[in-house]
């Protein structure tokens, strides 16, 4: 597939999987916690927008994805995306994916937005994903096992200990597979997998610091592609911060590609308003 074509394989089926899976997991948020941390979400423009009043400004957790996939974006949508955060901490991040309708990514600007950290969108055909050699094993995520799916999770990208809770709500979440790589009988790793529309969505891939380099992740791309090929996904697709400037890419940018990804787009964020 040439990088034109795997661009556009990727914006098409990116459209789907990443949006439903955030709806399903903001939805399966527990009442009590939706309560301490002011957790929300809002559907505009056909994407969603994603609040965590007490992590605001956090980029994972305070981010408009999908707006404007399909769909035109009016001046009232974003005033409505400006009034859900303003009420929920302020900060947070704007998604305009190449897939979007319009002039987003300008009108962003003219609005004060700022461009921040671009995500780098990787698109491969479904198919086998060979795993690697490692002693560990996979396993399926149930609710016995769900909060150290959540603790792992969590840990990872360094949020409070009483939202691992929530994150555990992934497990049983419609759409969502939650795995866990096991050493002997402890979780070590942690990933999940959302099938919509045909395209399949990797998320929330995270290993325990000390279990590092022990081929976790790699065993759990193997195991998360056969499960959405099992619910007949026809693009896999997934997303890691792009590197700055110079850096050389970080450990998840490089076990995605080592997985048989390929970079299919970048994608750019912008900030909100100081203030």
């Amino acid at each position: 597939m040439t990088t034109d074509a795997a661009a556009g394989a990727a914006r098409v089926a990116s459209g789907r999987p990443e949006p439903a899976g955030y709806r399903s997991l903001w939805a399966a948020v527990p009442g009590d916690v939706a309560d301490r941390h002011g957790v929300a979400a809002l559907d505009v423009a056909g994407g969603v927008c994603l609040a965590v009043a007490s992590q605001a400004g956090n980029p994972m957790l305070c981010h408009a994805v999908g707006v404007g996939v399909g769909c035109e974006v009016g001046d009232a949508d974003l005033d409505r995306i400006a009034a859900f955060y303003a009420a929920r901490g302020g900060r947070h991040q704007v998604s305009a994916s190449p897939g979007a309708t319009g002039d987003l990514a300008p009108r962003l600007l003219a609005r004060g937005y700022r461009p921040s950290r671009p995500w780098m969108t990787f698109h491969r055909p479904a198919g086998e994903i060979p795993g690697p050699a490692t002693t560990l094993r996979v396993v399926r995520a149930d609710a016995h096992s769900a909060p150290a799916f959540g603790a792992i999770v969590a840990a990872a990208f360094a949020l409070p200990d009483d939202l691992a809770g929530w994150i555990a709500g992934a497990v049983g979440a419609p759409g969502w597979t939650c795995l866990l790589a096991m050493d002997g009988d402890v979780p070590v790793g942690a990933a999940g997998v959302v099938v919509d529309g045909g395209a399949a969505g990797f998320a929330l891939g995270a290993t325990v610091p000390a279990h590092r380099g022990r081929g976790a992740q790699g065993a759990l791309f193997a195991a998360r592609a056969r499960v959405a090929l099992e619910a007949g996904a026809r693009h896999f697709v997934t997303e890691t911060g792009a590197p700055a400037g110079g850096d050389r890419p970080g450990p998840s940018y490089r076990n995605i590609l080592r997985a048989g990804f390929r970079e299919a787009e970048l994608r750019p964020n912008y900030a909100s308003p100081a203030g």
